[in-house]
């Protein structure tokens, strides 16, 4: 009666003990991967560096990550137009850094081929293949034999050594650093606020360009665009006024994941029309324009090669234009000491190296 659950108890056991032994080994593992020097930079989507090291962790024994490895993993996977492209440097002193890259569409399958990558380079004996220099195995014949003839042949192969340390003192090259340049064209909606309230539109083209691991990316702007007020002074019923200018602008952008911010200056040049269709004896009149421009940029890419972009401006006139009306006397318009513009448009964005 009793020996059915002595037999039930020593499961029990047996499957705890295992479950011990399973949890200690993925543990075990979890931390030989962390004590590698290993530093992860992916976009958003892809896998954290958590995950990678997760992934790392069932390839690699604890026995391969002791402290005598002085190496260092450098892993980075940047997106392009259509793809992802990753990078593993690896570093040891004294030795030039050797480079793997792999690219494909999806952000997974590339972190997937690094961390075999990374494995492969921590596995003793495809280190040991890689650097010791290539001897052509003995045949199985003259396998027995062939002790008595190593000692004889190991005096000549002693000296390549002392060569190639004194090759290594020499400082490593770094990689030139990877420049990429951004073309973007769009068309935006504008609101002035010129004391009245003005709508209009203005098309733009910018050029960017970017450095690998810069966090700014210097850019120039060129825009062109209208705005059109109605003024009512008395006894002229109603005035309806145009600014058109043409604008340059010099700043920087940051990349934040999907989204992009920049700051610009530039100068705002053109001219201001007015006319006055109530009253008859009043002909179209126009005043030059130049003002100082500010702005503040914020938008999201929706695609590669697609973005939405907002934008907050302020203008300084370094003269205000001022119209009035005769018989009697009074001012049609007169522009204000700074004006603010807003706008919300759409940038189509290419980019190549």
């Amino acid at each position: 009666m009793y020996r059915p659950l002595g037999m039930t108890r020593s499961s029990l056991r047996g499957a705890i003990m295992a479950l011990a032994l399973v949890g200690a080994s993925e543990a075990r593992a979890e931390d030989s991967a962390s004590r590698l020097h290993l530093t992860y930079e992916a976009p958003s989507g892809c896998p954290s560096r958590r995950d990678f090291l997760v992934s790392l962790s069932p390839r690699i024994q604890e026995s391969w990550v002791d402290g005598s490895d002085t190496r260092s993993f450098d892993v980075r996977v940047v997106r392009e137009a259509k793809a992802f492209v990753g990078h593993l440097v690896i570093r040891q002193p004294g030795r030039e850094p050797n480079l793997r890259e792999i690219r494909s569409g999806a952000c997974k399958a590339v972190t997937a081929a690094l961390v075999v990558f990374v494995a492969i380079a921590l596995d003793p004996a495809s280190e040991s293949d890689a650097t010791e220099p290539s001897v052509e195995a003995p045949s199985a014949e003259t396998a027995a034999p062939q002790p008595l003839a190593l000692p004889e042949t190991e005096p000549p192969v002693a000296p390549p050594p002392p060569r190639r340390r004194t090759q290594r003192r020499s400082p490593p090259n770094p990689p030139p650093p990877i420049v990429s340049w951004t073309w973007s064209a769009g068309v935006a909606l504008a609101h002035l606020r010129a004391t009245e309230p003005a709508w209009g539109a203005r098309v733009h083209a910018e050029l960017a360009r970017a450095r690998e691991r810069d966090r700014f990316a210097p850019a120039i702007r060129l825009s062109w665009g209208w705005s059109d007020f109605i003024t009512a002074p008395e006894q002229a019923g109603e005035v309806r006024f145009r600014l058109k200018s043409a604008r340059i602008e010099a700043g920087a952008r940051t990349p934040l994941g999907p989204a992009f911010v920049g700051a610009f200056l530039g100068v705002d040049v053109g001219s201001l029309t007015g006319n006055a269709p109530d009253l008859p004896r009043f002909s179209k009149v126009s005043a030059p324009w130049a003002a100082w421009s500010g702005a503040v940029r914020t938008g999201v890419n929706v695609a590669p090669w697609l973005a939405v972009e907002l934008a907050a401006t302020l203008l300084v006139p370094f003269e205000r234009p001022r119209f009035d009306l005769r018989d009697p006397p009074r001012v049609a318009y007169a522009a204000p000491a700074v004006l603010f513009e807003g706008s919300a448009g759409v940038v189509a964005v290419a980019r190549f190296r």
